[in-house]
């Protein structure tokens, strides 16, 4: 006797975004602090290093941040504070300029992420 499964695939675009970002918090590693960024971020390996990815814009998730002498300017923006993250190329513990994430002011750190 054979066991059927039905599956229904309901594709990704469909689903509501309160959903896709819960889905995404059951995946992020604990501890995290979610913040959104407002355009994409070059990852690397540490503040000022190699480039090894990016992060997209939207809602993502950071470890921590740490103030350095690596200043990035965007635009108006500028900062010497890095956060720590896993980019959305699959690196882990890669190191983006906190000039990406929204809620901060310059040369500051960003408001309700810890830092180290």
């Amino acid at each position: 006797m054979s066991s059927a499964v039905d599956e229904i695939v309901v594709p990704a675009e469909e689903l509501e975004d309160d959903a896709m970002e819960s889905f995404a918090e059951t995946l992020a590693p604990p501890g995290v602090t979610w913040k959104v960024t407002w355009a994409e971020a070059p990852s690397y390996d540490k503040p000022g290093g190699r480039r090894v990815g990016r992060l997209k814009a939207g809602r993502n998730y950071f470890y921590h941040q740490s103030n350095t002498k690596v200043r990035v300017k965007v635009g108006a923006y500028e900062n010497t504070w890095w956060a720590l993250t896993d980019d959305d190329n699959g690196h882990k513990k890669v190191w983006v300029s906190v000039v990406y994430i929204k809620g901060g002011a310059n040369n500051q750190p960003v408001p309700g992420l810890k830092i180290v």
